[in-house]
């Protein structure tokens, strides 16, 4: 039998494109919550801990909420089943190495009404304005973010909606809480420069594996209908 369905195998790919995006989201995510004070450790480190603890429920409702919306249209695909689901994670790698995710324009309501929940969550409490930056991080104008939410979207289903834009999120976790714990030591180590040619050679390694895991060119073991190079195990 496969050792690995395609389902599950699919959410780690969203994963590493996540994990392939993270210093994307660090550069924004992470810099912004630490202008916000929400950032370093010891006393610190619990509202770095209460943020992403909100933000991936933040992920996890728009997630749903995607996934319920292309339900209602009628998108019932399920993520094994998505034959190009693959390649649009590939596609999505490969304009980030090209820096392409910067020509994604940002969707005008949800950037204000970000600008103004950050605005307001200056009066309040570290805890509290961490908790509600972190669930806000959505709104944040992002084109891998927006990709992904169309991925969502796609599936047809407020739960599995959910579990790709959660995946999304683990990805990018260690980078940006990276970011908040040494953001001056990281802007003195790594230049402009070398930040771009880390983000994009990441996100050429990353697509580099989706493509061997993945069947795009040659279907591995086709006549068993398996679609991913997952292995098999003995029953």
């Amino acid at each position: 039998m496969s050792g690995l369905d395609t389902e599950t195998f699919t959410l780690g790919g969203v994963f590493v494109v996540g994990l392939a995006t993270s210093l994307h989201c660090a550069g924004m995510c992470g810099l912004l919550t630490c202008g916000l004070g929400i950032a370093g450790n010891g006393p610190h480190l619990a509202t770095v801990g209460i943020y992403h603890g909100f933000r991936l429920v933040g992920y996890a409702l728009a997630g749903l909420t995607a996934g319920a919306i292309g339900s209602w249209f009628g998108l019932e695909s399920t993520l094994g089943g998505l034959t190009w689901l693959p390649i649009l994670l590939v596609a999505l790698l490969i304009a980030v190495a090209l820096g392409l995710e910067k020509k994604i324009g940002a969707l005008p309501f949800f950037t204000r009404l970000s600008t103004a929940i950050r605005v307001r969550a200056f009066k309040f409490s570290p805890m509290l304005r961490a908790a509600v930056v972190g669930i806000a991080t959505p709104l944040l104008p992002c084109g891998p973010l927006y990709a992904v939410l169309a991925l969502a979207l796609s599936t047809g289903s407020a739960v599995r909606g959910s579990e790709v834009m959660l995946a999304f999120s683990l990805g990018a976790l260690p980078a940006i809480w990276a970011t908040q714990a040494g953001s001056v030591l990281l802007s003195r180590r790594l230049s402009t420069r070398g930040y771009a040619i880390a983000r994009r050679s990441l996100a050429v390694v990353a697509a580099l594996s989706l493509v061997w895991h993945f069947t795009l060119l040659n279907p591995f073991d086709a006549e068993r209908g398996e679609t991913c190079r997952c292995g098999t195990v003995s029953e």
